[in-house]
């Protein structure tokens, strides 16, 4: 068994009520990050989660333990929190739109 670090997505849902665009929001935080981050880096599990803030966190560091590793650790969580906050924003902007 593979030593791969466990990340947890916090996926920040706002203010949607209705539990199908809840789906919808967490397969779309899946599709755009979670597919390629499960093959390469590790285990990600979405969570989501009432407000507009997500976040990316590790939650199994055992193996990053170089200075190096830790290095790029922290730039690869930044970059996908980056690339996911901009996804669900647009998402949800979309959302709204629809509703309108």
């Amino acid at each position: 068994m593979e030593n791969k670090p466990i990340y947890v997505a916090y996926v920040g849902v706002g203010g949607v009520e209705n539990q199908d665009d809840v789906a919808k929001i967490m397969k779309s935080a899946y599709d755009s990050i979670g597919t390629i981050f499960n093959e390469k880096q590790g285990e990600v599990i979405f969570i989501p989660v009432r407000g507009t803030d997500s976040r990316l966190e590790c939650i199994n560091p055992r193996y990053v333990t170089e200075e190096e590793l830790i290095r790029k650790h922290r730039l690869l969580i930044d970059e996908l929190h980056e690339h996911l906050d901009s996804h669900l924003k647009e998402l949800l902007n979309n959302e709204k739109k629809a509703e309108e």
